[in-house]
């Protein structure tokens, strides 16, 4: 973590080829809790990919309701999706 806003770039596999080398950019943005950013681990590519194969499982994420909420759709409120993908035999995830 360092300090809030220290940036570094590295290399994630720099005993690969000079083709399959990857460099990202991990930036601190909070020490409590620890929170990086992690620029460069997708590709606009395998970005697209996992939305798309992601997309057909998606759902809204559970909560639990007060008393006064019951009945209603926990979509009124909460925004967040998910969707559990098994990487067994898929090479991007």
């Amino acid at each position: 973590g360092v300090h809030e806003g220290f940036r570094r770039t590295v290399e994630l596999d720099p005993s690969a080829s000079s083709k399959s080398q990857k460099q990202v950019t991990i930036e601190t943005l909070s020490l409590r809790p620890l929170v990086v950013s992690v620029e460069g681990f997708l590709s606009d590519e395998e970005c697209d990919y996992i939305a798309e194969i992601a997309s057909p499982q998606v759902k809204y994420s559970s909560v639990s309701l007060k008393d006064a909420d019951k009945g209603k759709d926990s979509s009124e409120w909460r925004t967040s999706q998910s969707a559990f993908l098994s990487a067994r035999d898929d090479e991007v995830l």
